[in-house]
């Protein structure tokens, strides 16, 4: 196939129009299991096997001494308007003991199709629907180890595979200048099922323009991925809040954002901040039923909680203050006149007298023992403190004078 054609295979799956997907049989995708289909119970593959490669994540396989096998752990196939289709296929091949090493270059694998085609394997490209990475020429599987790796066929939509072969490339172990015979095995395919999405049969477990369902498309978001068949943020830590119908979900760290903390939606007013999870007061300011206030300009809850100014005051760095005048009690008052408080809060000016200027006094009245009195018209003190005027019927003090 002309390699101009594949880079159009994995654009068109984006496409949607109807059609009927060949050899799908299903429109349901199926997550694999292992050990469902290998029918075996055995250990893991060792993390490196005798080549130094990875493992893929299969079951083990053993070979007879001097052979190879084959077994398919998942096979998935995708079309675009019932043509030209992928083919991926991981693979978990095993070398017996007292051969030569085995090549797992992808085209050492081969599938056979209806009617009667042989296409050679290629390594993965674009998006990969299988588990494990992809076979490469560079590696090769020592005798006693097994590999588990990932191969694709590109297959027009007319090709039905049947069954999955490997062919040895290998030299004989005693003279590498003499090929040994090809050590061969090969293996039926049964192809999981795929969802017709529009014009696509693709897998929604991990399409992320059909996430889960059909037209659940993520594939332009650089913060989301589709894992299952679930829409998951990509970066670790982070949890993905639906939006309200019609919004974009977003990928959030519930332990500081202010919009979801702790959990999604859980907005924080402007006076607190998420720290770990949990509402925080921002610094400067206090919890107060509830709240979070600023002690230092709260009228409520001035220098300490429930603290609250009089109604004619106001808090100032944690204190009541007074727009005018000076705070004297629960008023505000001007201690240049205020008679009960004058030049300071609590200093009253005798009986009769004034506050001018801050200082108590007489005014033009005259202090007599601890009281302002008007000695032009007082009896007792009559022109003079102490003077009082003799007692007659009609007894008065004019201009200081007794009369």
């Amino acid at each position: 196939m002309s390699s101009r054609l594949r880079p159009w295979l994995l654009l068109a799956i984006g496409h949607v129009s109807s059609f009927a997907c060949l050899a799908c049989g299903s429109t349901t995708s199926e997550l694999f299991d292992p050990t469902a289909a290998s029918g075996s119970s055995s250990p893991t593959l060792p993390k490196e096997n005798a080549a130094g490669g990875p493992d893929a994540g299969g079951l083990s396989l053993t070979a007879p001494s001097g052979r190879v096998a084959l077994r398919i752990e998942r096979a998935r196939r995708t079309f675009v308007n019932g043509k030209l289709g992928i083919l991926q296929v991981t693979v978990t091949l095993a070398n017996g003991q007292g051969g030569a090493a085995a090549s797992l270059d992808p085209a050492s694998f081969s599938v056979q199709t209806t009617p009667g085609l042989l296409v050679s394997g290629e390594a993965l490209t674009g998006r990969s629907w299988v588990p494990g990475d992809s076979c490469e020429p560079n590696l090769a599987l020592a005798a006693g180890a097994s590999y588990t790796c990932a191969i694709q066929f590109v297959l027009q939509g007319s090709a039905v595979p049947t069954s999955l072969a490997y062919s040895t490339r290998s030299a004989s172990a005693g003279d590498p200048s003499k090929p040994e015979a090809p050590r061969t095995a090969s293996q039926p395919l049964t192809i999981e099922p795929c969802s017709v999405c529009g014009n696509v049969c693709t897998y929604t477990d991990l399409d992320p323009s059909n996430c889960g369902a059909c037209a659940v498309d993520i594939a332009k978001r650089a913060d989301v991925e589709c894992r299952a068949g679930k829409v998951v943020c990509v970066s670790q830590g982070l949890i993905r809040c639906e939006g309200a119908t019609g919004t974009a979900s977003r990928c959030v760290d519930v332990a500081t954002d202010s919009e979801n903390c702790g959990a999604c939606f859980r907005r924080l007013p402007s006076t607190e901040r998420c720290v770990a999870g949990v509402a925080s007061c921002l610094p400067g300011r206090a919890r107060c039923d509830g709240g979070c206030v600023q002690l230092s300009t709260d009228n409520a809850n001035c220098g300490a909680c429930g603290v609250r100014v009089p109604p004619d005051q106001y808090c100032k760095d944690g204190v009541s203050a007074c727009e005018t005048g000076t705070p004297c009690g629960n008023a505000c008052v001007d201690v240049k006149t205020d008679a009960q408080n004058c030049g300071a809060c609590g200093l009253k000016v005798p009986p009769g007298g004034v506050c001018v200027g801050g200082v108590p006094g007489c005014g033009n009245a005259k202090l007599c023992g601890a009281v302002c009195v008007d000695v032009n018209t007082s009896l007792e003190n009559c022109g003079t403190c102490g003077r009082r005027c003799p007692p007659s019927q009609l007894p008065f003090c004019i201009n200081g004078q007794c009369l």
